[in-house]
């Protein structure tokens, strides 16, 4: 029989992919749970905490990574800090992408400026893709609140402390209702210089609305889009297209976010200082103030509250809820208030317990194991924070003495900084946010004893002390 050079071309390419896939299948995978057919793992993960499965699993195995896999879709787990800092750290040129088809990417691409931006950047500096995001947003992230740019809003972050610490006397039941208010308060102020009266005001609505769709992006799997892709191309009113409605319904809220405020009091003659009014002279000044920048400056203003506001919030409920759970923590701090309160903070209860979900890039091999390219990586912070190795015993209890010695800080033992990412994903926001939570964490020490409510008897309401489970603590 004669073959065509066509026809010998096809076979020798399916010999080859062939070959591909059976010696893929082969290479040694991270451990993990054998899984069932079609579906791998699903069933394996509880649906809530699962930062604590994943992290008994590393000790049921022995190894800083596992693998598991949603129906076909693989996820490798990293639980140490040393597999952290090699594949992230050393290897960010290959593990610092975002998921891809998931709904962050829909998300991300709904955002209207995306008509100005080529080459498929997405206008969500959040969900970019690695490379990907706006080089406008970048520098606009630099030049306002990265490294020592933070210190220019200590005196705004100062005032909205003050402002809290009198809240509390007036309904100290709704403490958390008056953190969010407060941390909201200070974001508006410093993005767009408007000062929120109350907390139905439309700004704060709206900008919660953001604050619930960055959640919701950063938690892998919210929606059946994050482990079937193709639903991207369905239609929105399709029955299970609810992600795409959801998404229009975020981006009108974020894309409401106030810079028509911050123009018109610019036309007016009354603007107040602050990062959008800063950033338009700026424009005006180089030449190049352009509906095209103006969109790009909104949608990376928007990422201001959608990716800082619940984290600091998160932070101080779960200082107030250590306060009320280790009483004699709160004495030594009011004694001497110092830094180890607030890394054990933290430490205690990160905020982002499974991180933000990146992607693997390229094929490679990491202590005898193979990580595939697409997969999707996920770093446990809540397993890093709570590494006996690193931190010492019982780090399920909440003690700052773990970074003390001698009276000073134990330069040994490490800064949580895993709380925020890592390397060239690091959140770009953690100097301001550092400030903001160490400011008010203070103020409160200084000002409140903490003490748990009594009923109508007089008998004391004791604290769980359980989260909730979800992408943020």
């Amino acid at each position: 029989m004669h073959l065509s050079f066509v026809d010998a071309s096809k076979f020798l390419a399916f010999v080859y992919a062939l070959y591909k896939l059976v010696s893929r299948s082969h290479r040694r995978l991270p451990p993990g749970p054998a899984g069932l057919p079609m579906i791998g793992n699903v069933y394996d993960i509880p649906g809530k905490f699962d930062w604590i499965a994943y992290m008994e699993m590393s000790k049921k195995y022995e190894s800083s990574l596992i693998s598991l896999n949603f129906m076909g879709s693989r996820v490798v787990v990293v639980n140490t800090h040393d597999a952290a800092r090699d594949l992230f750290e050393r290897r960010s040129l290959i593990y610092s992408d975002r998921l891809a088809d998931d709904f962050g990417a829909e998300f991300s691409y709904l955002m209207p400026s995306q008509e100005w931006v080529l080459d498929g950047t997405p206008a969500s500096y959040l969900m970019a893709r690695d490379g990907k995001a706006s080089p406008r947003h970048r520098k606009i992230f630099r030049q306002e609140i990265e490294g020592h740019s933070s210190a220019a809003y200590h005196d705004c972050e100062i005032h909205e402390a003050r402002l809290l610490l009198r809240r509390p006397l007036n309904d100290p039941e709704n403490y958390r209702k008056s953190i969010r208010f407060m941390f909201g308060r200070l974001i508006l102020a410093i993005t767009y210089g408007i000062d929120v009266k109350h907390d139905s005001d439309p700004h704060i609505r709206n900008a919660e609305t953001a604050m619930q769709a960055a959640a919701v992006c950063i938690n892998a799997r919210s929606f059946l889009v994050d482990v079937f892709p193709i639903l991207r191309f369905i239609p929105d009113w399709f029955p299970g297209a609810i992600f795409k409605r959801k998404a229009k319904e975020w981006r009108k809220a974020i894309t409401a976010m106030p810079m028509t405020f911050v123009k018109r009091s610019i036309e007016d003659g009354t603007p107040e200082p602050s990062v959008a009014y800063k950033q338009i002279s700026l424009m005006e000044a180089d030449g190049n103030r352009t509906r095209k920048n103006e969109d790009i400056l909104r949608d990376a203003l928007s990422t201001f509250y959608a990716g800082g506001a619940d984290t600091t919030v998160s932070a101080l409920c779960s200082f107030v809820l250590a306060m009320l759970l280790y009483p004699n923590v709160q004495k030594k701090g009011q004694a001497a208030i110092d830094a180890a309160i607030f890394n054990e903070v933290l430490r205690w209860a990160p905020v982002l317990p499974l991180g933000v979900p990146r992607r693997c890039t390229e094929d490679n091999e990491y202590s005898g194991y193979h990580i595939p390219r697409g997969a999707t990586v996920v770093f446990n912070s809540w397993a890093l924070l709570h590494d006996e190795a690193v931190y010492g015993p019982e780090t399920e209890t909440f003690n700052p003495d773990r970074f003390m010695k001698d009276g000073a800080l134990n330069p040994d033992v490490p800064f949580p900084m895993e709380t925020f990412g890592f390397s060239r994903r690091i959140c770009a926001g953690k100097d301001l946010g550092f400030d903001s939570i160490k400011i008010t964490m203070t103020s409160l020490l200084a000002v409140f004893d903490f003490g748990k409510a009594v009923d109508a008897e007089g008998n004391i309401i004791e604290v769980s002390g359980e989260y909730l489970s979800g992408g943020l603590m």
